[in-house]
């Protein structure tokens, strides 16, 4: 399953996943999970993208491999083609 979206902050200010990725994570333990986060130029999601990759580096339940791609010449607009690109790209690297 391949998903993009900028959910950190557009959820009513509630920081859904970033309360629910720990949770989630040890859901997951022992599965065989992919995640490739590709972040453009979106200042406003700088904090939150932070928060959420420092939570993915503390976890030690396995079950999830990650790569982060900043893309800084890429905007909200821009960013929705390279990225799925981009992590198909990996996906078949992996």
């Amino acid at each position: 399953m391949l998903v993009s979206i900028p959910y950190f902050i557009y959820v009513h200010g509630e920081r859904t996943i970033i309360i629910n990725t720990k949770s989630f994570l040890k859901r997951w333990k022992g599965k065989n999970n992919y995640l490739h986060i590709c972040v453009g130029n979106e200042p406003r999601l700088t904090s939150e993208i932070e928060t959420f990759l420092k939570i993915l580096e503390e976890d030690k339940s396995g079950g999830l491999t990650w790569y982060y791609v900043k893309m800084p010449e890429e905007n909200h607009m821009s960013i929705l083609a390279r990225s799925l690109t981009e992590g198909l790209r990996a996906f078949g690297r992996k």
